[in-house]
């Protein structure tokens, strides 16, 4: 044995390191140098361990040149080495793994006590974790995610009275600004809103009396309507009256991505909007007009051949066509034919040319008693969800027929691009239901919200009132499924009067109650006549946040939109003392005045 020994070191020595294997061949080249060892420094504890003769030195075997975890040595008479590839583990436990660049770094979810420790370069919540997870509403869990918070929480209280809203973004709620318009001489009152790209708002309402938005006022021969676009200031940089010689009032607006404004309304005398004049037929006729980015008219159309037209809601397809509407009552001519109503009103919905206004079709939904739409959004295949009341059998073709019994029900329904229903659905029940508006989300879910009395089943979910007129909300997914609604009031009356979504999915309603309502934060009572509320649930109806605002006095709410961010923006009037927590308290000396106010998310 040792003359074997003896031999084999001799011909280490002669063969300059090199030996041959017990079959008296060279080693396999494929691991290492032509005729050299190759070794992997082997698992360490922690960090990168230290030892070994180092690249360029001496040696006889591959573990004389070092034993660092995240290197690999090669000894052909002389050490060199190369990084480890990257995962390949460095200690003991599965929590450390070469980065490929030569360094023993923690893995996702290992512990940590600095970013350096960690492969991600994120050490968050104490784990090694796979983004910096430093913003409000998320943290890092136990795999190393960094995850939203859990909406309608605040384990850390970083949202300063709010909540999480399940999206890493705290859910408040509070007022960033607020306005109001009022003279006392007479009464202005918000009715309806939008929003531009700008978080830029137009308002549209009624006013009697005196009207001031600025440099001139204005003065109402009766009841007359306007139309105020606001900056993101609350500076007002244009102003349209609606006046004359009857009552009229806007009902609708929506700004086009161009600037440009649609309005639509009503009027009972010869009017004028903008320059243009309307010459009264008989009863309510409807007009709808589209203004510039300054305010200049466009174009204006009216449709006054019929009993009665009012247009209640606008908005814009996709395609850029604007859409409308309303109800009527007898015939209209509608330009490609006539329309006659079936009962005392039909609902009547129409997509319009936007370059003047010129009906693209017109359809009209009725039965034989009183059916009015209320409400219209888009989706984005170009279907459109509208909303609004029937008392009886209002016939949506192959959707169905909506059997109410002679009270008032609220409907939803989906045409698709050409006006054909695809789907309708009634909340009814033994007495009245009204819906006031609709809004579709990014994923074409839509939303319905009003009011309701007595008992009204919503799939299988039963909404009892709470003994008088009760708010509510209904929210349908994409392909028309039932998600869920809920109702809010005790015996005073309370009302639904905006709905919206955020660009997350999550659901505000607004209105205004007397008494006390739960929107799942605790009551909110009323110090005595309407108050305003506004409320906010996450896309599965999780309660976020909700707040009211008023006196003993009159608030109510009209309308409600969000913004590009998802912030809220609520108008409509008040009486006596409104004060939003932004530092102004409004004070109104006569009739009632105009509020305009934004909230954050």
């Amino acid at each position: 044995m040792r003359l074997v020994s003896s031999l084999r070191f001799a011909l280490l020595l002669t063969l300059g390191g090199c030996f041959l294997d017990s079959m008296g061949q060279p080693p396999d080249d494929s691991a290492g140098g032509a005729g050299g060892t190759v070794s992997n420094g082997g698992t360490a504890q922690g960090a990168n361990a230290e030892g070994g003769s180092g690249a360029g030195a001496a040696c006889t075997t591959a573990e004389e040149c070092g034993d660092d975890p995240c290197l690999v040595y090669t000894c052909d008479g002389t050490c060199s080495e190369e990084f480890a590839a990257e995962g390949t583990p460095c200690s003991d436990t599965p929590t450390s793994q070469c980065d490929g660049a030569g360094h023993c770094l923690l893995v996702l979810g290992a512990p940590c006590a600095s970013n350096g420790e960690c492969a991600s370069g994120f050490c968050a919540d104490d784990v090694c974790c796979d983004a910096a997870c430093d913003g409000s509403c998320e943290g890092c869990d136990a795999a190393g995610a960094c995850t939203a918070t859990t909406a309608g929480t605040d384990p850390d209280g970083e949202c300063e009275g709010g909540v999480c809203d399940g999206s890493s973004a705290c859910a408040v709620g509070t007022p960033v600004s607020a306005v109001r318009f009022g003279t006392g001489n007479g009464s202005i009152e918000g009715w309806v809103l939008d929003v531009d790209a700008m978080n830029a708002p137009v308002v549209g309402g009624l006013f009697s009396g005196t009207l001031s938005f600025g440099a001139s006022d204005i003065v109402a021969d009766s009841q007359d309507g306007f139309v105020v676009r606001l900056d993101n200031n609350g500076n007002v940089a244009w102003t349209q009256p609606l006046s004359g010689s009857g009552d009229q009032e806007v009902t609708g607006v929506a700004v086009a991505p161009d600037g440009s404004v649609y309005v639509v309304g009503w009027f009972t005398g010869d009017a004028q909007f903008a320059g243009q004049s309307f010459e009264h037929d008989s009863g309510f006729d409807a007009f709808v007009a589209k203004l510039g980015d300054t305010g200049q008219l466009l174009w204006a159309r009216a449709l006054s051949t019929g009993d009665d037209e009012g247009f209640t809601g606008v908005d814009i397809a996709p395609d850029g066509r604007v859409l409308v509407i309303g109800s009527f009552a007898g015939s209209i001519d509608t330009g490609n034919g006539e329309l006659t109503s079936l009962g005392d009103y039909d609902v009547v919905v129409a997509k319009l040319d936007q370059s003047n206004g010129a009906p693209v079709w017109i359809r009209a939904f009725g039965g034989p008693d009183e059916n009015r739409g209320r409400d219209i959004a888009p989706r984005s295949d170009g279907s459109i969800v509208i909303g609004g009341v029937t008392r009886q059998d209002l016939s949506f073709g192959n959707a169905g027929t909506l059997d109410e019994d002679g009270s008032e029900g609220a409907f939803v329904a989906v045409l698709d691009s050409d006006g054909t229903p695809q789907f309708a659905d009634l909340l009814g029940g033994s007495e009245d239901q009204v819906a006031w508006s609709v809004a579709v989300g990014s994923d074409d879910g839509f939303a319905l919200a009003g009011m309701l009395r007595g008992t009204v089943m919503f799939g299988t979910t039963s909404l009892p009132s709470g003994g008088g007129d009760d708010a509510f909300v209904a929210v349908y997914g994409e392909t028309f499924d039932r998600l869920w609604a809920k109702r809010f009031g005790d015996g005073g009356p309370q009302e639904a009067w905006g709905v919206a979504f955020d660009p997350n999915g999550n659901v505000v309603v607004s209105g205004d109650n007397a008494g006390g309502a739960d929107f799942g934060g605790g009551n909110l009572q009323t110090a005595g006549d309407d108050d305003i509320f506004v409320a906010k649930f996450t896309a599965d109806g999780t309660h976020l946040w909700s707040h009211h605002f008023g006196d003993s006095s009159s608030q109510v709410n009209r309308a409600l939109r969000t913004g590009p961010d998802g912030q809220p923006w609520i108008t409509g009037s008040f009486t006596g003392t409104l004060d939003f927590g932004t530092g102004t308290t409004f004070t109104n000396n006569n009739g009632r005045d105009l509020y305009l106010a934004e909230l954050m998310p």
